[in-house]
């Protein structure tokens, strides 16, 4: 039992990232025209916020292993691509947190966006694997709708 409460521990958060992978699968999306659905990756937001505030590498080692759940679970015919993804975009998140006191709020806003709109393209391109304006624009969306969740999540939940 200490465990669950172990400053240091994982287990809570691979409990809260089980929860929010499962809770994913019922929140509802915007679905688009042509067939696209913007959905919301509540593990990305998490793991955003365990990036900006835990330790790099334990992140790191979690994000991966988290990822490769999801791929096994959601995409089985490319395991490794969601846990590289998401091992990247923790490595990228993280550098916010070197310069916090350089930036002001609107420029890591924009990082953020750049780093989730890179995230959402290379997952994307290698399902769709066709460079359109509807993927690009489908992208942006996505990217807008995930950033909005996060930065309300953050002024609700996070602080």
């Amino acid at each position: 039992m200490s465990l669950l409460f172990n400053k240091n521990s994982l287990i809570v958060p691979i409990f809260i990232s089980f929860f929010l992978i499962l809770l994913q699968g019922f929140l509802p999306s915007v679905i688009l025209a042509d067939g696209l659905v913007v959905t919301c990756d509540l593990f990305l937001i998490y793991l955003t916020w365990l990036a900006l505030n835990k330790k790099l590498y334990q992140i790191i080692v979690f994000a991966f292993f988290i990822g490769m759940f999801q791929d096994l679970v959601i995409q089985s015919e490319t395991v490794g691509l969601y846990s590289f993804i998401k091992v990247i975009s923790v490595y990228f998140i993280n550098y916010l947190k070197k310069v916090a006191s350089l930036w002001n709020e609107l420029s890591k806003l924009l990082y953020l966006f750049i780093v989730y709109f890179s995230h959402y393209f290379l997952y994307h391109y290698v399902f769709i694997n066709e460079f359109t304006s509807i993927f690009l624009v489908y992208i942006f969306l996505e990217s807008v709708f995930n950033l909005i969740i996060f930065i309300i999540c953050d002024k609700i939940f996070f602080n």
